[in-house]
């Protein structure tokens, strides 16, 4: 059978994930990750050289990025608080299909080193840049104040994640009641009663 690089790194970052989110970065090891993906170590290290690269790889494979880049062209043409909800519920998804993942990181992050610190941080700060664009094409259309798109991206972010994991992570009881679509419109008409230039239905 001809060897397909595509399909082998595939493999591999499904192996690392499923690794990854059950033992942490600190308790996997490459050997494990070659044995899940059927494939040998040196195969392993032809496609990832170093653990952290791979720790990296990981992350942006199974981070929103991918699906919020795919997502900003379908919400452009929505009204605005709608498309917020679509991005909010969208994130929410990712995360809770990530959960053991990031329960695991948190717990050992403290951990980690310098280059894997720096790893998540990027991964942040690029998915924060590209939900940036959207709230700049909002105040060049007049929708939202002038301001800090980047700062707006985050604040949007950390209202949907401090969400998740109050409810995900530390299991509290203070959402009960509320449909989980409800919840993002509230915190959607919360975030935007902030930022909007004029009233958007």
């Amino acid at each position: 059978m001809k060897y397909d690089p595509a399909k082998t790194k595939k493999k591999i970052l499904k192996a690392s994930l499923e690794l990854f989110s059950k033992k942490g970065y600190l308790g996997t090891t490459t050997r494990e990750i070659s044995r899940k993906a059927g494939i040998t170590e040196v195969t392993l290290f032809r496609h990832f050289p170093r653990k952290e690269r791979l720790f990296s790889e990981v992350l942006k494979w199974s981070s929103f990025l991918p699906e919020l880049k795919d997502l900003l062209p379908e919400v452009k043409q929505l009204p605005f608080k709608d498309a917020l909800a679509v991005i909010g519920g969208r994130f929410l998804k990712t995360l809770r299909m990530k959960k053991d993942l990031i329960k695991i990181i948190y717990s050992e992050i403290h951990k980690y080193p310098d280059k894997v610190h720096r790893i998540r941080d990027q991964i942040v700060e690029e998915i924060t840049k590209t939900l940036a664009s959207y709230f700049r094409n909002a105040e060049v259309r007049g929708l939202i104040k002038e301001g800090d798109p980047e700062f707006y991206a985050a604040v949007f972010m950390g209202m949907i994640f401090s969400y998740f994991n109050s409810r995900e992570l530390l299991m509290l009881s203070m959402y009960e009641g509320y449909k989980e679509e409800e919840i993002i419109r509230k915190l959607v008409d919360i975030f935007v009663e902030g930022i909007l230039m004029k009233k958007v239905e």
